[in-house]
């Protein structure tokens, strides 16, 4: 009664929330009447309670200001919690009774809570108590708990919950190695891939949306008005873009604005290394001062026509050439080419001329963003150009070419251009 009243009042405790989202799936492959290790990332308090309330019959390995806690003390000795310090043999023995008893097991293999959500190196106790107990292992996969509520904070922010339970593992099988050692270091690459591909399918452009935005509030009710807007017009587009950039790691943001783009392709994969460039001083200085970025993010004022370009698989030009003059856009075409490895992507997203009623609209409104709103800034008049231009400039550099139509009343396009892959050489 006192397990299955902790695991009623977790639940509680998770669906309080209603500005929390909940998503959980794959309990298809719980098996509550028969005993097994659950493992998971551990990132936050709520962790525990996700996990317990999916199985009243679930136990834990407690530390000894849980155990000896004055609250939470009597509680969890009574509900059959383990306390670390009894030792490895005397737990061994409780452990086995709790078995016989039909109680599962839940260790968080990394032994604390990670700092920024990130899975750390798994230790050995979970697995060598599987081996000990004759027991399989359930890897449960938790999303969103660090961002709900971080590691010594005490505020429930606004965001989504995701847990998935995996298939079980069953640890004498010999494809996960022989040796504890291995299967320890076989469980865990495959935990962590899995939780990688969780963690892409659900931070989609709705779950990144809040986080993107808390970069941007306290900083004017007119900025974070026209984030709303901006997001609700490039999301899908974003989306798109991180899908073709795939694994491709070097990315270089022209013209990026207040990075709405850069702070979504490195929320994706935060191994990425991200460059916005902007001569917009005050822009760049609202990206570049943001909280909630890596060192890997970095925002520059420059004048394009200087900068330094290094060396990219990705870059964009985002509605930026037709701020520059026909000779400019050329220079800095050939300066994009040169600087795309192989197998790189040139993004330009921008109106044309070739379709004239939808062009004046284009035209009208970037007179009204540079002018009535004063959102952009331009030193020159503007210059448009034909789809005929960028499909001669991949021509010459050898560039494989692809156009997309960006929107139903404006000339804007998207092209796509690829560098060649390279040649893969014969040892």
């Amino acid at each position: 009664m006192l397990n299955r009243s902790i695991s009623f009042y977790a639940k509680t405790v998770i669906y309080s929330g209603p500005h929390v989202k909940k998503n959980f799936s794959g309990l298809e492959n719980l098996q509550p009447d028969k005993p097994v290790i659950f493992i998971a990332n551990h990132t936050s308090f709520l962790d525990i309670l996700l996990a317990i309330m999916l199985n009243p019959k679930i136990v834990l390995m407690v530390k000894g200001w849980v155990y000896n806690s004055p609250f939470f003390g009597p509680i969890i000795r009574h509900a059959g919690y383990i306390y670390t310090d009894d030792g490895a043999e005397e737990n061994v023995k409780k452990m086995q009774q709790l078995v016989a008893d039909g109680y599962s097991l839940l260790i968080f293999p990394e032994g604390t809570r990670s700092e920024h959500g990130d899975i750390g190196r798994f230790h050995k106790g979970a697995f060598h108590l599987a081996e000990q107990l004759g027991l399989d292992i359930q890897p449960l996969l938790i999303h969103g708990a660090s961002e709900v509520l971080p590691k010594n904070d005490f505020l429930i922010r606004p965001g989504a919950l995701n847990v998935r339970v995996l298939p079980r593992i069953r640890f004498a099988d010999p494809q996960w190695g022989e040796q504890l050692r291995d299967k320890t270091k076989n469980v865990s690459a495959f935990f962590k891939s899995q939780f990688a591909a969780f963690q892409d399918e659900m931070e989609d452009t709705a779950y990144l949306k809040h986080r993107i935005f808390t970069n941007y509030v306290f900083k004017g009710p007119v900025l974070e008005w026209y984030f709303k807007i901006k997001w609700r017009l490039e999301s899908k587009n974003f989306a798109y873009y991180n899908d073709l950039i795939g694994i491709r790691k070097n990315i270089l943001d022209i013209g990026c604005g207040y990075g709405y783009l850069s702070f979504f392709l490195h929320y994706k994969q935060r191994n990425r290394v991200i460059r916005g460039i902007d001569y917009d001083e005050e822009k760049i200085s609202i990206a570049q001062h943001s909280y909630n970025k890596t060192e890997n993010l970095n925002f520059v004022h420059q004048d394009t026509m200087e900068a330094d370009l290094g060396s990219q698989d990705v870059i964009f030009l985002n509605d930026i050439l037709h701020y520059l003059g026909r000779e400019k856009q050329l220079i800095l075409l050939e300066r994009c080419a040169a600087a795309l490895r192989s197998d790189g992507i040139l993004f330009i997203r921008d109106g044309i001329t070739d379709h004239q009623e939808k062009h004046e609209k284009t035209k009208t409104t970037e007179a009204l963003s540079t002018g009535l709103f004063s959102f952009n800034r331009k030193a020159e008049a503007f210059h448009f150009f034909s789809s005929d231009d960028i499909r001669n400039f991949a021509r010459e550099n050898q560039m494989h070419f692809e156009m997309q139509e960006h929107s139903s009343n404006t000339s804007n396009v998207l092209f796509v251009l690829r560098t060649q892959p390279a040649k893969a050489t014969i040892q």
